[in-house]
Parts: C-alpha cells; sequence; structure tokens
C-alpha cells in the first residue's frame, strides 16, 4: 500500500523577473551587454508527497485502543501483536483490514487458547505466524524452564500445523529466572529438546539505551541462522533523557533494523502506556488525549525511511528527505562496529513532515531519479545549515561538489546545483565534504 498523501500548505515562489525587451515581431531579444537573470530560488517552497512502500518489518506491541491509532499508525506500520491470541474491537480489527495491518497471535505461556488463535486464523486466513512464549527467563513473565517450555511445544507445534501457519521461537530477553539470566543460554537448552527446525524466526526483546549495544545483541543470535524478530524494543535506560533523546535513538537503530538483512521484522514498544509523550520513558508513539495524534517520537517511526528500492522520482516532482532508499546504515549493518547513522526530526520548516538533522562529513543518502530524457537539470535543494557546508552529488561516474551557503541554523533556504542524470532510472547519492545540515527536500526541475 502506498504511504503517499499530500501537505496541505500553500505553494509560495519567488521570481526575479528578467528585464528583456520585445521586438516587433514579439520575440524576446537579450541585449548584447546584458546576460538573463536566473530565476532566485532561494525562498521557494513546495509541497510534497511520500510515495515510498511502507516498511514489511515496522511493527508496533500494543493492544489498540482507538479506531484512530490505526488510521495514525498505519501509514508507516505494517504488523501488530497485543501478547493475546486476537486483537479485540470490531471496528478496530475493521480498520487494520483495510489498511492490511496484520495482526500475530501470541501464545503467551503454557496455556494459550487454541481455539482462540484457531478463530483468529480461520477469521484471518492471511496471518502468517505465531508468536511464542513470552519471555521464559523472566520470573514475572512466562516464568519457564526449557524443559517446561518443551512440554508445552508439541501442542503450539500441532496448532501451528493444522493452521499452515509459522512459528517464531519464544521471545528473549535478559532475564530474572535462576540461572537463566543470559537469554542464550535458555535458547540453547530449549533446541537441545525441541528440533530448531519447528521455528521460522527467533524473537527477542531489547531495552538498552545505546544503539551500538542493541546491535550487539541482536548480532548474538546471528548463531541460530534464522529470521531475527525484535518484539519489544525501546531505550528505556535513564540515560535516555527526554522524548528528543530517545528519536534520537530510534533513528539510528531504525537504519540500522532495516538495513540488516537478518532482521525480519521489529515492534516498537509501546505507542501508548502508562507513560506520556513527555514522562520517562518516552516512548508514546500516540497522544493520550483527544484528539488523537502522532507524538514527536511517533512522527518519526511512522515516517522513517523504508529503504524502499522500488520508488523514483521525475523532474517537477518533490523528494521528501526522510524518503531515501539507502543511507550509510547499509555498509556496516552486518559488521561489528558501529558508527553514526543519519537521525530525522520533526521539520522545523513551514512545510514537510521530517528532516534529516544534522548530515554532516562521512554520512550519504541514496534518492532514485528518473529523468526522461538524460537532460542537464537543476537539483533545488531545501537546507538550513549553520556555516558554509560542501556536499558532493555522485551519479555513477558523475561526481559534483557545489557549496551551500550558511543559513544559520532553523533558516531554510533553497539553493540548486546541476546535474545530469542518465535516461531513465538512476541513483543519487547524496554526502557531506564539510560542514553540516539538514535536508527537508530536493526536487528535480
Amino acid at each position: 500500500m502506498k504511504r503517499g498523501y499530500l501537505l496541505a500548505v500553500a505553494l509560495i515562489f519567488a521570481v526575479v523577473a528578467c528585464d528583456d525587451t520585445v521586438d516587433d515581431g514579439g520575440d524576446v531579444v537579450i541585449p548584447p551587454t546584458e546576460q538573463p537573470t536566473e530565476e532566485d530560488v532561494s525562498g521557494i517552497r513546495l509541497n510534497y508527497e511520500i510515495k515510498q512502500e511502507r516498511s514489511a518489518k515496522r511493527g508496533v506491541s500494543f493492544n489498540f485502543q482507538f479506531v484512530d491509532d490505526v488510521e495514525l499508525l498505519a501509514p508507516g506500520v505494517s504488523w501488530s501483536y497485543n501478547w493475546g491470541p486476537a486483537q479485540g474491537g470490531a471496528s478496530i480489527v475493521e480498520s487494520m483490514v483495510a489498511h492490511d495491518m496484520r495482526f500475530y497471535p501470541m501464545a503467551w505461556n503454557g496455556s494459550f487458547s487454541e481455539s482462540r488463535i484457531r478463530e483468529w486464523k480461520e477469521a484471518h486466513p492471511e496471518t502468517e505466524y505465531i508468536l511464542a512464549f513470552n519471555e521464559p527467563n523472566l520470573t514475572d513473565q512466562a516464568n519457564m524452564i526449557p524443559s517446561v517450555a518443551a512440554e508445552h511445544w508439541p501442542r503450539l507445534k500441532a496448532l501451528a500445523d493444522e493452521l499452515d501457519m509459522k512459528l517464531i521461537a519464544p521471545a528473549m530477553n535478559y532475564g530474572t529466572l535462576a540461572n537463566y539470566h543470559d537469554p542464550i543460554k535458555w535458547l540453547d537448552e530449549f533446541f537441545e529438546l525441541v528440533p530448531i527446525s519447528d521455528v521460522d524466526g527467533i524473537a527477542i526483546h531489547c531495552y538498552m539505551a545505546s544503539p551500538s549495544s542493541l546491535k550487539s545483541y541482536v548480532q548474538r543470535f546471528y548463531k541460530y541462522d534464522l529470521p531475527i524478530w525484535l518484539t519489544e524494543f525501546c531505550a528505556w535506560e535513564p540515560s535516555v533523557g527526554d522524548a528528543k533523546a530517545q528519536a534520537r535513538f530510534m533513528s539510528q537503530t531504525l537504519g540500522y533494523l532495516e538495513s540488516d538483512p537478518h532482521v525480519a521484522g521489529y515492534a516498537w514498544f509501546i505507542p501508548r502506556g502508562s507513560a506520556d509523550e513527555n514522562s520517562y520513558p518516552y516512548y508514546a508513539l500516540l497522544t493520550k488525549t483527544q484528539p488523537l495524534s502522532l507524538t514527536y517520537l511517533g512522527k518519526v517511526y511512522v515516517n522513517y525511511s523504508s529503504f524502499d528500492k522500488n520508488t523514483y522520482y521525475a523532474p517537477e516532482e518533490v523528494i521528501p528527505a526522510e524518503s531515501f532508499r539507502d543511507c550509510n546504515a547499509s555498509a556496516s549493518a552486518t559488521a561489528s562496529e558501529w558508527v553514526q547513522y543519519i537521525h530525522l526530526q520533526p521539520t522545523t520548516d513551514v512545510t514537510g513532515v521530517l528532516e534529516i538533522a544534522d548530515l554532516y562529513n562521512g554520512q550519504w543518502v541514496e534518492y532514485g531519479l528518473l529523468s526522461p530524457d538524460g537532460a542537464e537539470r537543476a537539483l533545488w535543494l531545501r537546507y538550513t545549515a549553520p556555516a558554509d557546508a560542501i556536499l558532493e552529488f555522485t551519479l555513477g561516474t558523475q561526481v559534483v561538489r557545489h557549496t551551500f551557503p550558511a543559513t544559520g541554523d532553523g533558516n531554510w533556504r533553497t539553493e540548486r546545483v546541476y546535474i545530469k542524470p542518465d535516461s531513465g532510472e538512476s541513483v543519487l547519492r547524496v554526502g557531506v565534504m564539510a560542514g553540516r545540515v539538514n535536508l527537508n527536500w530536493l526536487s528535480l526541475r
């Protein structure tokens, strides 16, 4: 489903006219001593449409409370679960179906309801997965040693086979169950009792406040050679700071999760909980009061790039900066080290949803261009920069560098640079050679 929507804001053009004269035949004549004055685009602001497909990986761990919750999250969220066998509320379920947002039932512990999972599958035959026991190595969660989980497993496996559904292994975190703090130890013992071929993925939870720590944790589970589902995550440690810091953590983490081919899915905890958007641990994606809306954090989660590599932008279309098809996250996703990726935030410009914040030396983003004729065109960029910045534009073997004048933080300006895309589809890489910029949109014109 396309995530397209138009921002209801005015299209504003600032034009400096040429001092041209006209001959008797009506043709424009430029006096020999004058040159045509190029249109001043510095003040131009444009609307844009988000064309990317939403991410198939992106989900939420949440029991939807209102139809509005679905409507607000659906443009960027493909799936959900609520630790139970079904999603309640007829109107909510109807909205989820309309937006093709999948719900995956969970067998929370050994007392799971076969009949309720069966009823959900019969009503929604497109449902593909059953999630198994929730944090069995935590005493306040499923609280099951591996041998106890293995005793209940045949019944769950038989249900999955009957319904032609795939099973995701028990969701693991660092635990409080004696001798099973390490989730790897629990899983290793479990798979000594249960064939690993019974499962189609490994589920894990992570609440570390460092993106690099989260990445290291995810990579511990590479050893099972199965798709990894991060079914609960956010920065929960006190060091998270505030909602803006949580958004920075989220941006860094989403860049990694979308780039790592081992990660099949991830779900944010939690769109709405006991804490509001301005209270620790600053996890809220949705407001608590009417009219319901996305929070600062929710705007980032819903609108962050899906790394969609099938969308190309033609001349005159406007490319949202957040709709990059790739970024420097992909270059190191499966490596052990961590490098800083770009982060996104709600834009301070008069149009737009998100902006790329603090794009600096060594970081890059890529966009798909569609040129009907391979002609040279002006690439407009809407940006803000605290000091002069040098950006590099790469199209195949073509490299163009351009200095973007300082605007001062928060002052937006439209600047242009000339590029010549190949006829048809091509990929434009935008990198920073010096300084730093925030980007709102680009447009080939």
